[in-house]
């Protein structure tokens, strides 16, 4: 039997691949992160984990930076996406969460429920598509700032 793969996506991967031109954006990571996403749509890449807090910290942004239309972009291609699953973490992942940014200043909330999310898992690479360095060295974390497939046994 096979395990199930998890990969979840970090708010760096949603938010710039928004086509919303009025955000902040490198063009470099607007390219990555619609390079990993167009991979994840297309089945290229695993299906995608998005966690509600990941979800609601992409549309705050979108929100404060793009406004409304490009929330409501970005929820109906999430929502038709098959690729993309929502989830809600257990309590048990929240408390552990709020744990690690409360250990890492560099963290976020969402930052730290990826972190214990992945680390409750029981699986050989717990992987996060992220185009911020902040989950770099994070320990039982692989974060990859392109579109690599690391459960590919080519």
């Amino acid at each position: 039997m096979v395990a199930t793969r998890h990969v979840l996506l970090d708010t760096s991967v949603l938010y710039p691949a928004s086509d919303s031109p009025a955000l902040a954006v490198s063009e470099r990571d607007r390219q990555r992160a619609r390079d990993i996403v167009a991979s994840i749509t297309d089945g290229t890449l695993p299906r995608a984990r998005l966690l509600t807090s990941v979800q609601q910290e992409v549309f705050d942004h979108l929100h404060n930076e793009a406004g409304h239309t490009a929330v409501r972009e970005m929820l109906e291609f999430l929502r038709q996406n098959p690729s993309v699953e929502f989830h809600t973490p257990s309590q048990d992942v929240v408390v552990a969460g709020r744990q690690i940014v409360y250990q890492r200043p560099d963290f976020e909330f969402a930052d730290g429920q990826i972190a214990a999310y992945l680390n409750q898992l029981d699986q050989e690479h717990c992987v996060v598509y992220t185009v911020d360095s902040k989950f770099d060295n994070f320990p039982g974390i692989t974060a990859l700032p392109t579109p690599y497939n690391p459960y590919d046994d080519h």
